[in-house]
């Protein structure tokens, strides 16, 4: 299968237009979506909700006004992330090329038959000098794209899979599902197929922080103790705590600077669509996971086909999608 990687060229809105809470959406809004893969939170605190089919990507304002961003001839759509000065590249799963989209449509980024392609893009991440990685999941390896276009292999081979530490050249991964770039720099993979997260620090050096390799599982503890059944979302917070969507699990993990893995919402083995306090939240395969401003964390609900919110303070609510019934049911 090919796949492609597009850039959006979109205008970045003004921090000034923030309400007093210098937050993202809080309020419901209705929205028809389908299996979510991917969200992302601007500087403005908008908040991006890739729709995979129909191809639709739209961006809600703090105040819940959702408007749709172009993206034609997008197909497919599954990861966005933002660079710093506000570019927001989007990835999809039917081609193999990187393109520009603007006002007028897309634009390949790399000219034709060029070698710059991309096989089973499922993440992306921006770093603060606006350099965009890649996790390919088909090929078990995270590429870096420059501001200035150039792309190269980050870490690990083509298609070598593996679950070495050490240097990013000849670390191995095993289908690496999702990123996040912690404040102090560090690339954190989520390493769906060896159940890890794995540590890819500013110089270069890959290790191990949680997770048992080739042990699939739910479990808290220390590091290594810990069990994941697939790490498919990341997003780290202002005080370099890693959160963790472990999608079969339908919970979201929280991984300390410490090493110490806990469970912060949602019940292992129990998927279910439940707002309220953390403890009683209920999700169904949750994926993509992002921050803003004010530390709420949005989790893309993806088989409820909805947008949730865990505020600071541990509530659960649902803030873009179709509301199920209220009893709060499974889907």
């Amino acid at each position: 299968m090919k796949h492609i990687l597009r850039l959006l060229l979109l205008p970045c809105l003004c921090a000034l237009a923030l309400d007093a809470r210098a937050a993202g959406p809080q309020n419901f809004t209705p929205l028809k979506l389908g299996t979510l893969r991917g969200l992302a939170v601007d500087a403005a605190d908008n908040l991006y909700v890739p729709n995979p089919k129909p191809a639709t990507l739209h961006r809600i304002t703090p105040a819940g006004v959702a408007t749709v961003l172009p993206t034609a001839p997008i197909r497919d759509l599954f990861a966005v992330a933002i660079a710093p000065d506000g570019t927001l590249y989007a990835c999809e799963s039917i081609h193999a090329l990187a393109h520009r989209l603007g006002k007028d449509g897309a634009t390949p980024l790399a000219p034709a038959g060029s070698t710059n392609t991309f096989l089973g893009p499922t993440a992306l991440a921006c770093d603060a000098a606006g350099n965009l990685f890649v996790a390919e999941n088909d090929c078990n390896l995270i590429r870096k794209v420059t501001p200035a276009g150039v792309i190269s292999i980050h870490a690990g081979a083509f298609r070598q899979p593996g679950s070495q530490d050490g240097p990013a050249a000849t670390a191995r991964f095993t289908n690496p599902r999702a990123l996040t770039i912690d404040r102090a720099g560090n690339l954190f993979v989520g390493d769906e197929k060896d159940f890890t997260i794995r540590k890819i620090s500013k110089d270069g050096l890959v290790t191990t922080v949680a997770g048992k390799i080739g042990e699939k599982g739910s479990a808290d503890g220390k590091g290594l103790d810990a069990r994941f059944a697939a790490p498919r979302g990341l997003a780290a917070d202002r005080a370099g705590n890693l959160y963790i969507a472990d999608t079969p699990n339908h919970t979201i993990r929280k991984l300390t600077p410490g090493g110490v893995v806990t469970t912060v919402a949602g019940k292992a083995g129990e998927s279910g669509f439940a707002d309220g306090l953390v403890s009683a939240a209920r999700f169904n395969n949750p994926r993509a996971l992002a921050f803003d401003s004010a530390g709420n964390l949005y989790v893309a609900d993806s088989d409820n086909h909805a947008v949730r919110m865990i505020s600071p303070d541990g509530k659960v609510t649902t803030v873009a999608g179709v509301l199920p019934p209220a009893t709060g049911a499974a889907r």
